[in-house]
């Protein structure tokens, strides 16, 4: 797409869970996760975690997730939440490590944890991933 204000292209990439979850009541029904990387010529470039429904939760200031590239060990990131305070969406703030050891990568398992829904893990396959 392209940014109007300033003219210059946006690339979105995005890639969706392997398998959907379930979640309960008030978001009954199975959902995807989503990880994207977002180069805008305004924001510079992010990665992101973002879910088709329910609510992101952290219970703590200092929120993280623990991620796995391949065989790995699992890998600490800290988020934060969008601006706008949407709670399906957590931008991960060291995203050149994230985005360097997804490159690599060929499946990735993220762990979140959702509002009064427990902890899920979701994996995604990832070979082929392209820095936008």
């Amino acid at each position: 797409s392209v940014d109007p204000m300033t003219g210059k292209p946006v690339v979105n990439l995005h890639n969706r869970s392997n398998h959907s979850f379930p979640l309960d009541f008030p978001h009954r029904g199975m959902h995807y996760a989503y990880i994207v990387v977002r180069k805008h010529p305004r924001y510079g470039t992010d990665a992101m975690i973002t879910v088709d429904d329910g609510q992101l939760h952290c219970q703590y200031r200092n929120c993280r997730i623990l991620v796995r590239f391949d065989q790995g060990k699992p890998t600490s990131f800290s988020v934060s939440g969008a601006a706008d305070n949407s709670s399906d969406t957590w931008f991960i703030d060291n995203t050149s490590r994230f985005i360097s050891q997804l490159s690599s990568a060929k499946n990735v398992i993220v762990e979140l944890q959702f509002y009064q829904q427990g902890i899920r893990e979701l994996k995604f396959e990832t070979t082929g991933f392209k820095r936008p």
